[in-house]
């Protein structure tokens, strides 16, 4: 087993497979030999309200909370949504955001992806921007974008998982009906991450 260990805040609303994505993650790093501890933390968790997981990964993992400014990396499956915990990520640590802004039906209030991207670039953070939804828009079905996202963090090598684990732990985890184009979705996310991986350098290690 690679001695490594991972904090990773993922942020969104509910109906976009936080759950989900944080479970595969977890099982597939358990599949690795690390010790693995989630914690679900949210508000209203029907769709469209906050939701946020914590998944701690690691070879002796004791607290499944991840303390103020210890998070290596937080993922926010909606853009609004990692303003609100912004103060989990540790300096210089990855903010990856999907390129998604949902906007409560209560509100006349107009926000715009590109006023929220100028503000994250002023932060001190490995900032990534992924259109993951727009990815899983163009297979037909955008409940994948959360597979998109882990197959870039795989492919990238932000997670000390194999490709193998992950598409085990899919296979095993999804009803069959949903299998393969959460597969795809996996694999475009897959693709992007090593284009990444190669131009960028990431690591976490």
């Amino acid at each position: 087993m690679r001695d490594k260990h991972v904090n990773l805040i993922i942020t969104g609303v509910g109906g976009q497979g936080i759950l989900v994505l944080s479970r595969v993650i977890g099982e597939a790093a358990i599949k690795e030999g690390y010790q693995v501890k989630i914690a679900e933390v949210h508000g209203m968790a029907q769709r469209g309200g906050s939701l946020v997981t914590h998944v701690r990964i690691g070879k002796h993992v004791k607290s499944p909370l991840i303390p103020k400014f210890k998070a290596d990396m937080l993922i926010s499956m909606e853009a609004m949504e990692s303003i609100r915990c912004l103060d989990y990520i540790k300096p210089k640590g990855y903010l990856i955001i999907n390129k998604y802004i949902l906007v409560p039906a209560d509100t006349s209030i107009s926000i715009k992806f590109e006023d929220l991207l100028t503000y994250l670039k002023s932060l001190e953070y490995r900032l990534i921007v992924l259109d993951a939804y727009r990815i899983s828009s163009q297979l037909g079905e955008t409940r994948t974008t959360n597979m998109v996202v882990l197959g870039f963090l795989i492919g990238s090598n932000l997670l000390p998982i194999s490709k193998n684990s992950a598409l085990k732990t899919i296979e095993a985890t999804l009803p069959p009906r949903f299998k393969e184009v959460n597969f795809k979705a996996f694999n475009e996310g897959y693709k992007l991450g090593l284009g990444y991986r190669i131009e960028k350098n990431l690591s976490l290690y």
